[in-house]
């Protein structure tokens, strides 16, 4: 799983890192929003596939978690 940064300027340009324009991250791409995270969507991705990937997401954050506990 990737894990980058993007910078985004107070007028709100925004740099997205190649790495993710070459996964087709281009155009408009559509996303899902909270208080706390942000989900871009690659331009043709179903649903099911963005349920799935978030799944994923979640087990890795959980891994990442417990990481730092065992570091400590």
């Amino acid at each position: 799983m990737a894990k980058g940064t993007l910078k985004v300027s107070k007028k709100g340009v925004t740099y997205i890192p190649d790495e993710l324009r070459n996964d087709g991250f281009t155009g408009s791409i559509d996303y899902l929003a909270n208080a706390k995270t942000v989900t871009l969507m690659r331009p043709g991705s179903s649903l099911d596939e963005i349920e799935e990937s978030l799944r994923i997401v979640l087990r890795d954050i959980k891994l990442r978690k417990g990481s730092v506990l065992r570091s400590d």
